[in-house]
């Protein structure tokens, strides 16, 4: 009889190259999927600060000075900027409309590297006054 001791090593070593491969592809996963939850965190993040400095320039009805004041930011002659957590910055612009009692403002937020991370145009009535 012939000894069946190489067979059975050579079939451990398979298994085990097998496992070891496998392992490594579900690991490869995991650190995708944790790359993947930190960008899609970040951009909640960047959504929820945008709507916030969006809801305080309506209600401010585009009044950079008072809307810089409330979200602690400063107005800028090209808009109002605002900076969240050191990692994100509002951007609010002023548009125009063809409208006189429309008024319009851009907003970008973008992270530390300027890359932008959501976008949104915000809109208000503005008030006649019958003087």
């Amino acid at each position: 009889m012939k000894n069946k001791a190489p067979l059975a090593l050579i079939e451990l070593t398979v298994m085990v190259l097998i496992f070891a491969v496998s392992a490594a592809l579900c690991l490869q996963a995991f650190v995708w999927s944790d790359v993947k939850s930190s960008e899609i965190a970040e951009r909640d993040s960047a959504i929820l600060h945008g709507e916030t400095v969006a809801e305080v320039v309506k209600a401010c009805r585009g009044d950079f000075d008072a809307a810089a004041t409330i979200l602690e930011g400063e107005n800028t002659e090209d808009g109002l900027r605002v900076y969240f957590d050191g990692e994100l910055c509002a951007e609010v612009r002023l548009a125009e409309t063809e409208n006189p009692l429309l008024g319009m403002a851009d907003i970008a937020v973008t992270d530390e590297t300027g890359q932008e991370l959501f976008a949104l145009t915000v809109c208000w009535q503005e008030v006649e006054s019958h003087e």
